[in-house]
Formats: C-alpha cells, structure tokens, sequence
C-alpha cells in the first residue's frame, strides 16, 4: 500500500511541477510577443 501511495504523490509532485514549468514557459513567450510588438511600433 505504501509503494502505491508513493508513486501517486510523486507523480502529483511531477504534474505540479510540470504545470509551472509550462506556465513559465507561456509567460515567456507572451512578454517576448509584446517586447517585439513594442519594438516594430517604435521604428
């Protein structure tokens, strides 16, 4: 039972993770599309 309770907290440590790691990643890439429209509507 325990080896059981085990992987299920692991892999629900691992998906949180996974979630901020993407959530990261999408902030990422949403402030370099506004830093690049900022950049072409000041040229």
């Amino acid at each position: 039972m325990s080896e059981i309770q085990g992987t299920v907290e692991f892999s629900v440590e691992l998906h949180k993770f996974y979630n901020v790691d993407l959530f990261q990643r999408g902030m990422q890439s949403e402030f370099g599309i506004s830093r690049a429209g900022d950049i072409s509507k000041s040229s």
